[in-house]
């Protein structure tokens, strides 16, 4: 089975990018007499930097309308692609009846006839666009059938306007698809993956019609992304761009015009700026990042790498190709642009050349430079979107967030990211960002500049780990060890812990959900709610953001709050 449920082609071109959503967390949720506050930790560790190092700039992102409705529209759609969850007996009449419902939400315009004449048209967009998406539609439906995806739930959901169309995306995590064995292609096994479904509508008579959807599965850039980190040591590298459905909706033709010498002098005008970052627990390498030399002595990466190394690791050491520098502290650090600045002892001079997005157009060379644990990757693709967060078709993984991104004439325009991972598409933080950045501190005398150390934020706001125990705050040991019993907690929700809390034999959990941020919070623990089944607990409330079980002397609550799941154990 070919990894990638392909796209087939069109004779019409979109140009179109995923969005991530920001979504606004309440204050707090209440469950009975139980208040589990979610004060904002992040907002708390920025308290700690001065006030005059705070970036007066923020990543505006474009309102959606309509988005509830093609919200559920596309699980309607999902639901009628691919039967009930965990389909595994479906009666031929609910399916017959659902092929008939998928169809009836095809894009199929009325075709104009020719002047004079009853005649259609066939020289109209019309008609051209109705026979690509008959086509289309028909044969993808097809291929979705022949792979018998099981699924469990749906994931989350992000939708995007792209000029006439709006594009939806849906996870669905941890699915099952068929896949004829390779000896015998009349027999089957069935493979486990991710599956993310996305949907092209256009608006026509006043509905969002189906114009075309693919799918993606995981391993493809996952594989893509291996052949990146295998590098000769000491060395670098440059990677093809990435074999993407984007190839059909985008013009490759100028990065791939781009000669090595073209892509490899970029590098060498930039090398010197751009630093290392490893963050350790006691000799392990727990997290890295790429970082940028974006005043002197002051290197930019991001946030979601600091708040990673203040989880897991106890030390941060940094390096550009030729030394070792020593640190200084953290100058500030924004969760809300993603961005944390740190301060080198020594003044290093920066000669980095920042270029406004209003440089770059969509289809235009991007280039993005990140450090593997070997050598420097030099990765190749093209711009997307530049709406907000600069998208490019170039994949990363977690480890490449903080790498720069630079235009085909060796300039800075952005800054790569891990909110979207494993994905054909990576968001980048804009240029116009680090300008503010920059601007800021060319006005501040670098000797005056004041930091808070690594070791001061992670004794404040995160748990210290010794050997293989983790303290967990609040929690007797005694207490833990015992309801850490139930469900199997400890070894069936593998997710960061951000906060516990024991009080009046109620236990409360805080994780941390630092996966692909679509993939739903109450999914991340479907092997915790099946232990729980079979230890005897019955589920008396399911709902898209809450479930409840109980047996006869505890009630467990999982809540799924903004990127957090959240579990209450309640003693009877």
């Amino acid at each position: 089975m070919k990894k990638r449920i392909y796209l087939v082609i069109i004779s019409v071109f979109i140009i179109g990018s995923i969005s991530i959503l920001a979504i606004k967390p309440s204050n707090s949720v209440k469950i009975s007499n139980i208040d589990i506050s979610n004060i904002d930790k992040n907002k708390l560790i920025e308290s700690n930097f001065s006030d005059e190092y705070k970036i007066d700039y923020s990543i505006e992102k474009k309102k959606i309308d309509n988005e509830k409705d093609l919200i559920e529209l596309t699980k309607k759609i999902t639901y009628l692609l691919l039967g009930p969850a965990n389909n595994l007996d479906e009666k031929s009449e609910n399916y017959y009846k659902r092929t008939k419902d998928f169809f009836s939400y095809k894009y199929d315009p009325d075709l104009p006839k020719k002047e004079g004449s009853d005649e259609i048209d066939t020289n109209s967009k019309e008609f051209s666009e109705s026979l690509g998406v008959d086509i289309f539609v028909g044969k993808t439906f097809q291929l979705f059938d022949d792979l018998k995806v099981i699924y469990s739930d749906f994931g989350n959901i992000e939708v995007s306007n792209i000029n006439e169309f709006v594009i939806t995306s849906i996870v669905l995590e941890n699915v099952k698809l068929r896949d004829s064995k390779e000896d015998n292609p009349l027999e089957y096994d069935y493979i486990n993956t991710n599956l993310v479904i996305h949907y092209v509508f256009k608006k026509y008579k006043n509905e969002y019609k189906l114009y075309y959807f693919y799918g993606d599965t995981k391993e493809e850039v996952e594989k893509y992304l291996e052949d990146v980190d295998d590098i000769y040591e000491g060395t670098k590298a440059i990677v093809s761009s990435y074999d993407s459905n984007l190839k059909d909706l985008y013009n490759f033709s100028k990065i791939n015009s781009m000669s090595d010498e073209e892509i490899n002098s970029i590098y060498d005008k930039n090398i010197n700026n751009i630093f290392y970052l490893h963050t350790y627990y006691h000799n392990t390498m727990v997290a890295s990042s790429t970082g940028v030399l974006i005043n002197d002595g002051i290197v930019l990466t991001t946030w979601e790498y600091l708040e990673k190394s203040l989880r897991e690791g106890q030390l941060i050491s940094i390096r550009n190709k030729d030394k070792v520098y020593d640190i200084d502290g953290i100058i500030m650090a924004s969760s809300t642009n993603n961005v944390a600045l740190i301060k080198l002892k020594e003044k290093e001079i920066s000669n980095i050349e920042i270029d406004s997005i209003s440089s770059i157009n969509i289809e235009d060379p991007a280039i993005i430079v990140s450090h593997k644990l070997t050598g420097d990757a030099i990765q190749k693709g093209i711009i997307v979107s530049k709406d907000d967060y600069i998208k490019t078709s170039i994949p990363v993984s977690d480890f490449d967030t903080g790498a720069p991104l630079f235009n085909k004439d060796g300039k800075l325009v952005g800054i790569s990211t891990s909110m979207l991972t494993n994905s054909s598409i990576s968001y980048a933080i804009p240029s116009n960002l680090l300008t503010v950045v920059r601007n800021k501190f060319n006005n501040i005398d670098f000797d005056s500049i004041r930091t808070v150390s690594f070791k001061e934020l992670k004794e404040k706001y995160y748990y210290t780990k010794y050997g293989e125990e983790i303290i967990r705050k609040n929690i007797p040991s005694k207490i833990w060890d015992k309801y850490k019993k139930i469900g199997n907690i400890e070894d069936n929700i593998k997710l960061e812990i951000v906060k516990a809390n024991y009080f009046d034999d109620t236990l409360t959990i805080r994780y941390k959900n630092n996966m692909i941020n679509y993939i739903d919070n109450l999914s991340l623990a479907n092997t915790y709610k099946e232990e729980l089944i079979n230890e005897g607990f019955k589920n008396i409330l399911k709902s898209t953001n809450k479930e409840i079980y109980e047996n006869n002397k505890y009630q467990i609550v999982l809540l799924s709050e903004f990127d957090y799941l959240i579990v209450v154990m309640v003693k009877k």
